[in-house]
Order: C-alpha cells, then structure tokens, then sequence
C-alpha cells in the first residue's frame, strides 16, 4: 500500500507521542491492546489506522486526536505565485 499523506503525519504523531511518553512499541500496544507489529505499521506509514484503534493509541498515552481541515497547499501555492507577481507596491498596499 501506497502511503497518503495523511497516514504518514498520524504514523509521525503516534510515533511523536510514544517516544514523548518514553514508551516502547510493545507498551503501546499493549497498553491500548493493540498488536506490536501494528503499531510499527501505523508508525512507518505503511498501513492506516481505523480511527477507533487510533483513538484508543492515542488514550492509552492520555491525549486525543483533534481533527481540522485547511485548504489545500496548490490553493495557496496559487495565492503566492500571483501576490508574487504583482509590483512590491502592490503587495504593500494590500
């Protein structure tokens, strides 16, 4: 499986939160019952997570996950390219 971009940054975040926490990948796991070699998974980004499994590793470590959207990079990327464009005058001036 291909990974997303979103697999990867929850695999970095259960990761990030583990080794904040000093914990092992076997403590997690059995910690939110959950097998090892899940985990690993989950942290390398090769397979995603349900969310429930995702909630209860991220539990077990006494935190939860908050979800928000943004808009996208290219929208923004967009943005820039043409605010780039435009005479430094312009840019100042709004």
């Amino acid at each position: 499986m291909s990974s997303t971009r979103l697999v990867t940054v929850l695999g970095a975040a259960v990761r990030h939160q583990r080794h904040l926490r000093d914990l092992s990948q076997r403590q997690l796991a059995a910690l939110a019952e959950v097998d090892q070699a899940a985990v690993a998974r989950f942290e390398r980004g090769e397979r995603a997570p349900t969310i429930p499994v995702l909630e209860r590793l991220f539990a077990a470590m006494d935190v939860q996950l908050v979800i928000g959207v943004e808009p996208l990079d290219a929208h923004l990327d967009a943005r820039i390219d043409g605010l780039a464009a435009r005479p430094i005058a312009e840019r100042i001036e709004g």
